[in-house]
């Protein structure tokens, strides 16, 4: 066990990563993208309906191991894939175009 080599631990790391992922996205309703129903686990993310608490700016890494252990509520927040979450931005102006302008509606 203590001779395990840097790959295994990379692979390990992974493993309890994936699961702490997983956990999470249960917690806020399932591994699913809210909007469209993508179940790709490499695109899936946590949106934020409101803006990110002064704690979430602070602790980005931790979100996902803190909603998974039930440190944190998940109040406010879903479960989109990124291509989603990026069009969610855009719609309430929070992202800027190429051209350097908010996006009208």
């Amino acid at each position: 066990m203590a001779n395990k080599t840097k790959r295994q631990v990379r692979i390990d790391r992974a493993i309890r990563r994936l699961k702490i992922t997983l956990e999470c996205f249960e917690r806020l309703g399932g591994a699913k993208c809210v909007k469209c129903g993508n179940r790709d686990i490499r695109i899936l993310t946590i949106n934020h309906l409101t803006k990110k608490s002064e704690w979430d700016k602070k602790n980005p890494n931790n979100l996902r191991r803190f909603i998974a252990l039930g440190l944190r509520k998940p109040t406010g927040m879903e479960v989109r894939c990124h291509n989603c979450n990026i069009l969610y931005e855009y719609e309430r102006g929070r992202r800027i175009d190429v051209r350097g302008r908010a996006q009208e509606r």
